[in-house]
């Protein structure tokens, strides 16, 4: 009896986490079709429904996936949610190929690769080089800094790492 709750609780949950990544997808895809569209003289108002949808979808998906075991304890309502995150999602993919379309362009969006982490860092822009070494000067400097401070006013909690 306790290996077949088991099994159906990690099934349940693996659906969940399953159709949670497909949607990912659909509303990655929504936000570079929003960015489109404003890049092709969308107005506030024309992209209003659209982005109420992405926010929508957000919100849903947000809910079912932190709120702490909705998908063991409630696979039904966490897959329901999750369907309505990617019913939103793609209806804001659809507006936003309206949009587009009322801006003169004909045929699909294009969307550009963002499945890897450096493909996604291509497409946002930022100098990854450049950020790593910011990153490692402010680990080189600051932190010891801090550490220093700290133990100087004894405000160690533990030893430091």
């Amino acid at each position: 009896m306790l290996l077949s709750l088991k099994l159906c609780i990690f099934s349940a949950t693996g659906e969940s986490v399953n159709f949670a990544k497909r949607k990912d997808a659909q509303l990655a895809d929504a936000h570079l079709m929003a960015a489109f569209a404003w890049k092709h003289s969308a107005t506030q108002q024309e992209m209003t429904k659209a982005l109420i949808d992405i926010r929508k979808s957000l919100w849903r998906w947000d809910y079912a996936m932190t709120s702490h075991g909705t998908a063991p304890h409630a696979p039904q309502e966490c897959m329901r949610l999750l369907s309505d995150t990617m019913m939103y999602a793609k209806d804001a993919q659809l507006e936003c190929q309206k949009i587009a379309g009322l801006h003169g362009w004909m045929g699909n969006i294009p969307l550009s690769s963002i499945s890897t982490h450096e493909n996604a860092a291509k497409y946002i822009g930022p100098d990854m080089k450049s950020l790593c070494k910011q990153k490692q000067d402010f680990i080189d400097t600051v932190v010891p800094r801090w550490i220093k401070d700290v133990k100087k006013n004894k405000q160690f909690i533990s030893q430091p790492v």
